[in-house]
């Protein structure tokens, strides 16, 4: 990639308590502290030498060539000497790191986040020295770090003892305990390939990719791409907020569910009992046939003066309750209970049915009893023409390129509206009045994450109600074995195995999100675009990032297949 020097000569420091912290004087007697060293080939945050030695104390001062870096996260610390070459410079992670105990170290003292640099949270200008990082722009990635507290001058001074043997120490370390090495290995490869998948990606259509795999060991990778066209526009990062789509339906399945438990709703509830006469033949329609799609309800996004609003050609601000009658002013697909059919009708149906039981908003709903306990910070339902300024740019192809990926009985003359960026149209701020409770949730990967992390291991649902979400209808009926619906969850069967989450579609943004029945490990693959990876390259190589991802995910490799069973 463009962007990747040559240069590298790292070693990976690893230590285990063997006594008090700076029990002798740092960077000259030997630190009370147990150390092993091994060869790595990681991509990390780019540092530049004048950063290392800014963040390093001046009793540590080490010479130009041989500049410690630390990567201190929460109870664990990883430390890395590098050594540049000639007009290089490095790029390095870390590996899986040793707990490391830090015992009664003084408060760290907060400076200004300036020079491009972020702490792990949005901040008010200042954050903890040891919080700065490189801010993840386009053609960057990192490791995303979590409750980082522990102080950079104890890395900077192991890694001060290390700096004169490194060679020699990472050859002993490896034949003495040579399992990080081969860890580390696998974990780099796995890193390179989720990157080369994410560029080619993009180099096949992808006006921007963000991804994040979290394997359950620790270390989150985050990657985000963006096509040179887009940049002009705005810089994605692997941070960037995002429109989920149909991502949405979860957090809104589980809202029901948790009124289910709380016994103010039944899963059995006909539609009538909570809106009476707003659907036809609604006493025989359950509130679990709208989560699980077999009410045979129409698409209201299949109406074409909906369809308008979509795309963006008309603006014409659209409220849940017309968004349910043109669903069920068009005829139903079969009878109640039949078979499953996926409908945006069910879930503006729920929305409804939420507000009218709870007396409070959706967006409420959303942020108080999911978003603000998890501590989603980036998490909203999107109403109204508020504009987020950390949102990723969406766009689509311009009506010409758009045609020939069009679905049949598209009405004639379909496109989508938005500022011409050449062959695309920017779709950012088209009508997203035709979303709310189908799709309206705007999040980022790393919210998503703790979402899914939160749900799957039962601190938003008792075990009752996510057996009850886990529970799931065939996709489609000839493949039983293959992907399920059940409420508001998809259950999806990829090549390296089956996962858990949703996919979603907004104007300008398509979204895959997965984890294990344990929410340990997740995923998610966000693409600034819906018919941008439409033609068949640009299809191939999105799907070959997905089962990457999943796979990476779920610590496997990837077979050669390029797309999902079932």
């Amino acid at each position: 990639m463009a962007d990747r020097r040559p240069g590298l000569v790292a070693t990976v420091v690893t230590f285990e308590p063997m006594g008090p912290p700076f029990a002798s004087t740092p960077g000259i007697g030997t630190p009370a502290w147990g150390l092993t060293a091994a060869p790595v080939a990681y991509d990390l945050p780019r540092v530049t030498p004048a950063e290392a030695r800014a963040a390093e104390p001046a009793s540590l001062r080490m010479p130009a060539l041989a500049l410690p870096v630390a990567v201190v996260t929460g109870e664990t610390a990883v430390l890395a000497t590098y050594a540049p070459t000639v007009d290089a410079q490095p790029r390095f992670a870390a590996p899986q790191p040793t707990p490391v105990q830090t015992g009664g170290l003084p408060p760290l003292e907060r400076v200004p986040c300036t020079r491009g640099l972020s702490c792990g949270r949005e901040n008010t200008g200042t954050c903890p020295a040891e919080h700065h990082r490189e801010r993840p722009t386009a053609m960057t990635e990192y490791v995303p770090q979590r409750r980082r507290r522990r102080p950079v001058a104890l890395a900077l001074a192991l890694a001060a003892v290390l700096v004169a043997s490194t060679a020699a120490g990472a050859t002993a370390a490896a034949a003495i305990n040579p399992e990080p090495t081969a860890r580390g290995h696998a974990e780099a490869t796995a890193r390179t390939r989720l990157a080369e998948a994410v560029q080619r990606a993009v180099d096949t259509g992808a006006p921007g990719v963000i991804i994040r795999v979290d394997d359950g060991r620790g270390h989150p990778v985050a990657l985000a791409r963006q096509a040179p066209w887009t940049r002009a526009n705005d810089k994605i990062a692997a941070t960037s907020a995002f429109r989920m789509g149909s991502n949405s339906k979860t957090m809104v399945a589980t809202l029901v569910l948790q009124l289910v438990a709380e016994h103010r709703l039944a899963l059995s509830d006909p539609l009538d009992k909570w809106l009476p006469g707003l659907v036809p033949d609604g006493s025989a329609i359950t509130l679990k046939m709208l989560l699980n799609h077999t009410s045979g309800l129409f698409n209201y996004l299949d109406d074409p003066a909906v369809l308008a609003a979509f795309v963006g050609q008309d603006t014409r601000q659209w409220t849940p309750r017309e968004l349910l009658a043109a669903g069920v002013g068009n005829p139903p697909l079969f009878a109640p209970g039949a078979r499953f059919s996926y409908s945006n009708t069910n879930y503006i149906a729920l929305g409804l049915v939420l507000e009218k039981v709870t007396g409070q908003s959706l967006a409420v709903l959303i942020e108080q009893r999911i978003a603000q306990p998890l501590g989603l910070t980036h998490t909203y339902l999107a109403v109204g023409e508020h504009r987020d300024a950390r949102l990723t740019r969406g766009y689509e192809p311009d009506a010409a390129h758009l045609a020939p990926y069009l679905p049949p009985g598209t009405p004639p003359g379909t496109a989508f509206a938005g500022t011409p960026r050449g062959e695309h149209v920017d779709t950012t701020w088209n009508n997203t009045s035709t979303l709310w409770a189908a799709g309206a949730v705007v999040s980022t990967a790393a919210d998503w994450a703790r979402f899914d992390a939160a749900l799957m291991s039962g601190k938003l649902l008792p075990r009752a109600q996510l057996d009850q979400m886990r529970t799931t209808v065939p996709e489609d009926p000839e493949a039983p074995d293959g992907n399920g619906y059940g409420l508001g969850l998809r259950r999806v069967v990829f090549p390296c195995g089956t996962v858990w989450g949703h996919d979603g579609q907004a104007a300008g943004y398509s979204s895959e999100t997965y984890t294990d029945t344990t929410g340990r490990r997740s995923v998610s693959v966000l693409t600034s675009t819906i018919f941008g990876i439409a033609p068949p390259k640009a299809a191939a190589a999105h799907q070959a990032l997905v089962n990457t991802a999943v796979c990476a995910m779920l610590n496997k490799p990837t077979p050669p297949t390029t797309s999902p069973a079932g």
